[in-house]
């Protein structure tokens, strides 16, 4: 007796439905917090900033309170997460921040000045993958 190709087809297509169920299961069930509006490569930090707290997000300070700026940096005093900024360059600033989920937002501005404690505009992030960037 020949097998219907729909009826073959119909295990693998079953098969596929589990396994990705289960790994969505095994990451917490749940999608992982959007990304908020506004984080765009050029954006304002300050812009970008008011719209992550509005949307839950919340400053990850750097572990054992001391930042990886140089002395005098403003960046660093003005930002609890500000995690690290360079001096010279591109000027670039490094902030962490952590979702109502626990999800961890990395976000990377060049072109401040830490003089002013001018945060520069947002060049790059690391999501975890839940967002292009």
């Amino acid at each position: 007796m020949r097998q219907s190709p729909v009826r073959v087809l119909r295990w693998p297509v079953a098969a596929a439905a589990a396994v990705a169920l289960s790994l969505t299961l095994a990451a917490g069930g749940a999608p992982a917090q959007p990304a908020p509006e506004g984080l765009r490569p050029g954006a304002p930090y300050d812009v970008l900033r008011r719209s992550l707290q509005a949307s839950g997000w919340r400053p990850v300070p750097r572990p054992g309170g001391e930042h990886g700026c140089v002395e005098g940096d403003r960046r660093c005093e003005r930002f609890l997460e500000a995690w690290a900024c360079s001096g010279t360059g591109a000027a670039f600033c490094r902030f962490q921040w952590r979702g109502t989920d626990g999800e961890e937002l990395m976000v990377i501005t060049a072109g401040g000045d830490g003089r002013s404690g001018e945060p520069g505009t947002v060049s790059h992030w690391d999501d975890g993958g839940a967002s292009p960037h």
